[in-house]
């Protein structure tokens, strides 16, 4: 089963499948397949500094920030270590 990601809409995950929610300062891991996406969220106040990072191996991701309504803050793509700061 793959995921669809309909922002700002909830998305439930697959039973065994990485993602979800995210507290501050904690590392989480997961394994990407071929077309797959990793859907996790967090919170964060106006102002607040946000520090995220998909190392890759052997690929190139692409790290996409969404704001509560849906809107694209942010995207870090085409580097095998993409890092997203805002």
């Amino acid at each position: 089963m793959r995921e669809m990601a309909q922002i700002p809409e909830p998305f439930v995950l697959p039973a065994g499948k990485a993602g979800g929610p995210m507290t501050n300062g904690a590392a989480y891991y997961a394994t990407l397949t071929l077309a797959d996406m990793d859907l996790w969220t967090f919170t964060a106040n106006a102002g607040d500094s946000i520090n995220l990072r998909l190392g890759s191996t052997n690929f190139y991701g692409n790290l996409q920030l969404y704001g509560p309504t849906g809107v694209l803050l942010s995207t870090a793509n085409g580097f095998s270590d993409d890092q997203l700061i805002t």
